[in-house]
């Protein structure tokens, strides 16, 4: 499972983060993640509230998923997002420029996950 190794990489980073500000706890974790990820929201919540359960840092943090649209930048010039129509898996195998049509730009955003924001209690 995809989201469980990125639910753990999330959860060491917050850790590592929390300890460094010595926290006494972090309530909230907030995580931007394009829509180009291939992780599923709910099934990523479900392995970070299991990982939580191994830290007392963690014990009653909210998590915050937020997803951002994908944005390409063409040869035509063309720089902005595009429509997101059909299955989001398959927009990869239909991404084209919607100011000339090509179906090579290069994908701006869209496939990253990051930790936006931590929230702590000291």
């Amino acid at each position: 499972m995809h989201e469980f190794s990125v639910a753990e990489a999330i959860v060491k980073k917050t850790i590592e983060i929390a300890d460094k500000k010595d926290a006494k706890s972090v309530e909230k974790i907030k995580i931007q993640k394009g829509n180009l990820a291939h992780i599923n929201n709910e099934q990523l919540v479900f392995c970070l509230d299991a990982l939580k359960e191994n830290s007392k840092l963690l014990e009653n943090v909210e998590i915050e998923i937020e997803t951002t649209e994908v944005t390409i930048k063409c040869k035509c010039g063309y720089e902005g997002s595009i429509e997101e129509k059909n299955h989001l898996n398959d927009i990869i195998m239909a991404l084209k420029c919607p100011n000339c049509g090509k179906t090579d730009p290069e994908i701006e955003k869209g496939r990253e996950i990051t930790i936006e924001n931590i929230e702590i209690k000291k």
